[in-house]
């Protein structure tokens, strides 16, 4: 998959509707560089019966930054500017979702890529610590 710039509607669009996903390596970056309380816990549901949900963070939707994500996260990032930019794109801190995703990208099959990287050790601690700099317990 190759890396897009786009802000055409489709794309901003995308960023009103449902924030994009980092994996744990951004996440853990992302908490780093001090935005640990624009994050929220959200999760992959589970496909098969012998399936677990992965959780991950990812940036908030507005409203709900530093908690669990809705049970339909629908609703706009909180890093997204007021002319329609990511907030995070100019430091070097801008998702792989989003970094990936554009007006002619499967957003599903996108989504799943990105929350299975989810599904290791690493990104089991990075959610545990950021529950924890959040005061949620498991």
């Amino acid at each position: 998959m190759k890396e897009t710039i786009c802000s055409c509607h489709k794309c901003v669009k995308m960023c009103e509707d449902r924030p994009c996903w980092p994996t744990p390596e951004e996440a853990d970056q992302l908490i780093e560089n001090g935005f640990a309380d624009k994050l929220m816990l959200d999760w992959w549901s589970a496909c098969g019966p012998d399936d677990e949900d992965i959780f991950l963070l990812g940036p908030a939707i507005v409203g709900r930054e530093g908690q669990y994500a809705p049970s339909f996260p629908w609703g706009r990032c909180n890093l997204l500017t007021e002319n329609g930019m990511c907030s995070l794109h100019d430091k070097g801190l801008k998702p792989l979702e989003g970094r990936l995703a554009n007006c002619k990208t499967d957003q599903p099959k996108l989504h799943g890529f990105v929350a299975r990287k989810w599904d290791c050790e690493l990104g089991r601690a990075v959610v545990a610590r950021w529950k924890n700099m959040m005061g949620l317990e498991d």
